[in-house]
């Protein structure tokens, strides 16, 4: 029976001809946001980056859906088809670009004619509750408001996947916990499932209901978050438990 979602079937991404990521098998079902967990190096961005095509595997295969979307040196579907938007860590955004224009290079791969792309940008902008910063380039906002520019960029594609890799490092603790609870709101409201890399334990029991945990490359724990904390395998949810 398929899963409605991602399937990462006997995964294996090496690097310079060290793996990233050796034999990995998990799920990221639809509809449960899921925590990709585990220590630096060990390969959580290189899920997200497999996922979303952005990397192809040496071995192995991702399927969406029941359906094949990457196999061995080659992605079968386009990252942009996938529904998938991403937020990363450093956010990406462009210096020399106001806040609207940031968004709208995010719509550029669509088929949005200039008008209806400015209209989303803009919708996207009030949602993430920043339209009133559109024309301020970057270095005139603060952090957690580029944030959410970056986060009304992956809005505006209306993905079905939001991946966020590392996004709320370094802010603060009162901008962090607004920016967990727009997200999850935004997440009920636009029904779109959230795949989170992170090492913070709010993070993650503040947005999401299952885990992936990773050692060297390889799976070491995956399921229900909850499950997993009442008898965790990993170091990785052993130290979780301690700090919740």
């Amino acid at each position: 029976m398929s899963v409605r979602g991602f399937e990462l079937c006997s995964v294996t991404v090496n690097y310079s001809g060290h793996p990233a990521l050796d034999g990995l098998s998990a799920v990221v079902c639809a509809g449960r946001h899921t925590a990709i967990l585990g220590p630096s190096g060990c390969g959580k961005t290189t899920v997200l980056r497999v996922l979303s095509g952005l990397a192809v595997p040496g071995a192995g295969q991702v399927r969406l859906n029941g359906k094949v979307v990457s196999r061995p040196g080659r992605s079968i579907l386009a990252p942009y088809r996938r529904g998938v938007a991403m937020v990363f860590q450093d956010l990406a955004l462009w210096p020399g670009l106001s806040a609207l224009d940031n968004v709208l290079l995010g719509l550029s791969g669509t088929d949005l004619r200039r008008g209806k792309a400015r209209e989303r940008a803009r919708e996207a902008l009030t949602v993430c509750g920043i339209n009133h910063l559109a024309d301020r380039v970057p270095a005139e906002i603060s952090g957690g408001q580029q944030q959410r520019v970056a986060l009304a960029r992956a809005m505006a594609v209306r993905p079905s996947y939001l991946f966020l890799d590392e996004p709320f490092a370094g802010l603060d603790l009162m901008t962090r916990a607004g920016l967990l609870g727009d997200i999850a709101a935004l997440a009920d409201r636009h029904a779109f499932t959230i795949v989170l890399v992170t090492h913070d334990p709010a993070e993650v029991m503040s947005l999401c209901s299952d885990a992936i945990v990773l050692e060297a490359g390889t799976l070491c724990e995956f399921g229900q978050l909850d499950r997993l904390l009442a008898d965790p395998v990993s170091a990785t949810l052993r130290a979780f438990r301690q700090r919740i």
